[in-house]
C-alpha cells in the first residue's frame, strides 16, 4: 500500500472485540482523512487539526486494547503496551514536524500506514488468537 493512498478496513484486522474494532475503523477513517488533507495542494491549520484527531483516535484504541489485555490477563500485555507507547512518541515527533511545516509528508504517511498495517495485522492478531483461545476455555 502506498503512503499516499487510503487504507481499507478489512475483517482480517478485527480482533473480535466489537468496541475495539469499531474504534480501529475510526482510526482508519482518521488516517484516510489525514492522507487526503496532507496530499492537498495547500496545507493549512486543517492538517494540524486532522493530526490531532488521528492522534486522539490512536490513543483511544490503544487504551481500549490495553484495558482488555489487562482484563483478560494477556501474557504479552507489557510488550504490546510498550509498542503502543513507542508509536505514540514517534507520532508526536512526526506530527510536530508536519505542524512546523517540514516537508516530511511522504515519510510521515509511510510510517503511519506501515506501522498501522503491520501492528494491526500482526501484533494485534496475536492478541486476537489469545482472546479466541481464552474464550474457548
Amino acid at each position: 500500500m502506498c503512503a499516499t493512498t487510503a487504507m481499507v478496513w478489512t475483517d482480517c484486522y478485527s480482533i473480535g472485540l466489537a468496541d475495539v474494532d469499531l474504534t480501529k475503523k475510526d482510526v482508519v477513517y482518521s488516517f484516510n482523512s489525514l492522507v487526503h488533507t496532507l496530499n492537498a495542494p495547500s496545507k493549512t491549520d486543517i492538517s494540524r487539526n486532522k493530526i490531532k484527531i488521528f492522534s486522539s483516535s490512536m490513543a483511544s484504541v490503544f487504551m481500549q486494547e490495553e484495558h482488555y489485555m489487562t482484563y483478560f490477563e494477556y501474557q504479552d500485555h507489557l510488550l504490546h503496551k510498550e509498542r503502543h507507547n513507542n508509536y505514540l512518541k514517534r507520532l508526536c515527533i512526526l506530527s510536530g514536524k508536519i505542524a512546523a511545516g517540514d516537508q516530511v509528508v511522504d515519510q510521515v504517511l509511510s510510517f503511519f500506514c506501515g506501522w498501522l498495517t503491520h501492528h494491526v495485522s500482526v501484533t494485534d492478531q496475536l492478541f486476537a488468537i489469545f482472546l479466541r483461545e481464552h474464550r474457548n476455555r
